[in-house]
């Protein structure tokens, strides 16, 4: 992190950073801050009050110090054990001087590298103009957070409309909602309820206009 307060901040100041969510790093009083050079922050005593439900990091400059300018600081946290995208951070400084809330630029703790050990999609029928049901099976090498978005392409050609809440079938319809539909992509946009674990097979089916 990089930050430079205007006007100053003084001894006892806190700074605190929000959005560290998820991650696999348990709440502590004591987390290490390290500086640019990578040895102690000792403007903040070289720790922080990290509090992994909330996912907030409180900062606080040591007595007889002071933040005048620009300061990179480090800290260490265990990335999530599911795929999400990277967290939108924010830092407001409290007590006794305030200045509020605003977006950090860039994000974090953004996890990825799975595969998918599984991914199969099968029809019932052929027939023009009739009805199909298609069968998608996946299954994922690493767990899937809850509010993770699948999106399955290429499904084109179909008399089947748009739809914001697609219906579901097939045996885990219900691990999903907000289901999304767009008929000149032929994509199909699945958000988790839940959160699924690694090499879980998930199995749905959709019915479609064959053209």
């Amino acid at each position: 992190f990089t930050i430079h307060p205007n006007p100053s901040f003084d001894a006892g100041q806190t700074l605190t950073i929000k959005g560290l969510t998820n991650t696999g790093t348990a709440s502590k009083t004591d987390l290490t801050v390290l500086n640019s050079a990578g040895i102690a922050a000792s403007i903040f005593s070289g720790v922080g009050n990290f509090d992994a439900t909330a996912g907030t990091l409180i900062l606080t400059v040591k007595a007889s110090e002071k933040l005048a300018s620009a300061t990179i600081f480090k800290i260490t946290l265990k990335n999530p054990t599911a795929i999400r995208g990277g967290a939108i951070v924010s830092a407001v400084a409290g007590f006794p001087q305030s200045i509020a809330e605003s977006t950090v630029s860039g994000s974090v703790l953004g996890c990825g590298g799975g595969i998918w050990e599984k991914i199969t999609i099968t029809e019932s029928s052929q027939s023009n103009n009739g009805l199909n049901t298609l069968s998608l099976a996946f299954q994922s090498s690493v767990a899937l957070a809850a509010g993770s978005v699948i999106t399955v392409k290429g499904i084109t050609g179909t008399q089947t409309a748009d739809s914001t809440q697609f219906m579901l079938g097939g045996a885990n319809a219900a691990a999903f909602n907000n289901t999304v539909w767009t008929k000149n992509t032929g994509s199909l946009v699945l958000t988790t309820i839940g959160a699924v674990a690694p090499s879980t097979l998930t199995v749905i089916t959709i019915v479609v206009h064959n053209p």
